[in-house]
């Protein structure tokens, strides 16, 4: 259970064969959960968890505190079948703090208004923080060269995922 479009963009999928040995294997199924709220649910994980033989949770490091807790007291584990996604530092905590910077910059460069939207504090922040996320993968999807320079973080993760799976 990973739940990134990252994953599994069409164009740039991680399954995709051109990522070598760094492609995410091909019995791994990727589905979105509805963010830390729900999967913090121990009624449904659990069910979910009892459902399938392999099963591994990734979280964004902002979220990942909320819902360690809950987690483990259900069998999952820190670093194996529950993985903090992004990088635990300032700016980095989304998944979208794996991109390489000449991504980000880009899209940044093309769309200051909508930044300057996702960093004040109004009503309109999470939907420009939505719209910022958007573009990311636009931009990615249309740019990123399979590789370490564009893909090199991703691969960390999927080496950590791909793990779990035979």
């Amino acid at each position: 259970m990973i739940r990134s479009s990252y994953f599994s963009n069409p164009k740039h999928a991680l399954k995709d064969p051109i990522h070598g040995t760094n492609a995410l294997k091909k019995n791994i199924e990727i589905y979105p959960y509805g963010g830390a709220d729900v999967i913090k649910n121990t009624a449904i994980t659990s069910f979910i968890k009892n459902r399938f033989s392999n099963i591994v949770v990734t979280v964004d490091y902002d979220k990942y505190d909320q819902v360690k807790k809950s987690l483990t007291s259900i069998g999952f584990i820190e670093g194996k079948t529950l993985i903090p996604v992004g990088k635990n530092e300032t700016g980095k905590k989304l998944i979208e703090g794996l991109l390489p910077v000449d991504i980000k910059n880009t899209v940044r460069s093309k769309h200051p208004d909508i930044v300057d939207a996702a960093m004040e504090n109004s009503s309109d922040k999470k939907d420009a923080q939505n719209a910022l996320k958007k573009k990311y993968l636009e931009e990615f999807k249309a740019n990123a060269k399979p590789g370490d320079a564009h893909f090199g973080e991703f691969y960390k993760l999927v080496r950590k995922i791909n793990v779990n799976f035979k």
